[in-house]
């Protein structure tokens, strides 16, 4: 048994499944419902909102819900919402998969929306946020991330104290009624009929026709150099540089690029930063996408009194990368990618998830033989030439710490 099966429903949802020999089922939602649509002032309404419509729906009351959840599945995964969307992912039996669907459309379509519930997970909310101020680490990537992509996708999914406390039951009522399955995304992989799980989830889903919010546009703020003063004992540095998007045709070469420089305790990052220097513990670099914005964002944390030369090393290592690697560092680099690929191909939930990305970003999904030929068939040659073209310029410098550190 194998295949994958895709289907665009009239109301814009998209259904993708991946056909397997597998003793349960995975699958993955994404709904077009993110932190980006918090209206001014009401930053973690959506987040509030993702989980309050898990606290009663239908004829279920919360704690059905949750026990009805668990009879049938593994749970719903995380929960809470990205930038970009709400999800939902869990495991179950293949037997049990239309119940969890069919519980889905009522979390989905009934919610209560009891004034009660909104209060409990705001005081759970408020909670989480004290708990987050004793982790300069985390403070220092949500002030990154909103210096480099603005308040729209930038700010914290939970909020503030100050937002969450000005959110009222009618806002929240009302964000509520923005949910809607145009460009929303399900993932499924398991030994399924594809007729049948087609009809059923037409069913379930087919007829709610209510249109998708409209997303603010992505985009990175002018190059910018921030510090935010803590007294921490370690100097927390973060760092953005121009990166390829996966439907770039150059995202193979450079992502084998990228595993070079950070992709473990072989890379040039760790080799030059760490154990040559000993100037940190740990530094990483990775490619983030947002939208049709992606960028190259780098972390290191240092002592003060190492903090400016981490910081020096880092650029210069990182500038390094555009004079190209060689052809020992990509037989490396295509060695470990294909790795964890196969390693997470293995995984039914992580297939999922991973089928859910690419109808998300790419409006496909690529089987797993497609990405190992793509990586495998990327030439020295090839990553040379993307690396020529690419500029290592610096689009961002946020630290926090005792110290502030600036670039010419």
């Amino acid at each position: 048994m194998n295949g994958i099966h895709t289907h665009r429903f009239n109301n814009g949802f998209r259904l993708a499944l991946e056909e397997r020999s597998t003793l349960g089922v995975s699958l993955e939602l994404h709904l077009p419902f993110g932190s980006a649509l918090d209206p001014e002032g009401k930053a973690g309404l959506s987040a509030l909102v993702a989980e309050w419509i898990f606290r009663g729906a239908g004829p279920y009351s919360a704690q059905d819900l949750l026990n009805r959840l668990d009879d049938l599945s593994t749970g719903r995964g995380s929960g809470g919402v990205s930038s970009e969307h709400m999800p939902f992912k869990t495991s179950c039996l293949p037997e049990h998969l239309e119940a969890v669907l069919h519980l889905l459309g009522v979390v989905l379509r009934e919610p209560q929306l009891q004034a009660s519930e909104l209060r409990s997970l705001k005081a759970l909310a408020l909670a989480d946020l004290e708990t987050m101020q004793d982790s300069p680490a985390d403070q220092a990537q949500l002030l990154f991330r909103e210096a480099l992509l603005g308040k729209g996708y930038g700010h914290y999914a939970s909020g503030t104290p100050e937002s969450l406390k000005s959110i009222r039951h009618r806002d929240a009522v009302k964000h509520a009624g923005r949910l809607s399955l145009e460009g929303a995304v399900l993932t499924v992989v398991g030994p399924l009929d594809w007729e049948r799980l087609l009809d059923t989830v037409n069913s379930i889903f087919g007829d709610w026709q209510a249109a998708a919010p409209e997303f603010p546009t992505a985009h990175l703020n002018p190059p910018f150099q921030m510090h935010q003063p803590s007294p921490t004992q370690q100097t927390h540095i973060l760092l953005a540089h121009p990166a390829f998007r996966p439907s770039d045709p150059e995202w193979y070469a450079f992502m084998l690029a990228v595993n070079v420089l950070s992709g473990g305790s072989s890379s040039r990052l760790f080799d030059e930063v760490r154990e040559k220097r000993g100037l940190v513990y740990g530094v990483h670099a990775g490619i983030q996408v947002i939208r049709d914005v992606a960028y190259l964002q780098t972390y290191a944390s240092s002592s003060p009194g190492k903090a400016r030369e981490t910081l020096q090393v880092t650029l210069e290592v990182i500038a390094g990368l555009k004079n190209g690697i060689s052809a020992a560092e990509l037989q490396h680099a295509r060695t470990g990618v294909l790795s964890d690929l196969i390693m997470s191909g293995e995984n039914s939930r992580s297939r999922a998830a991973q089928m859910a990305r690419d109808l998300w970003r790419l409006g496909h999904v690529r089987s797993l033989k497609e990405i190992q030929q793509c990586v495998e068939k990327v030439t020295l040659e090839q990553v040379q030439a993307t690396l020529e073209g690419w500029t290592p310029e610096l689009l961002g410098l946020f630290t926090l710490g005792q110290e502030a550190l600036h670039v010419s």
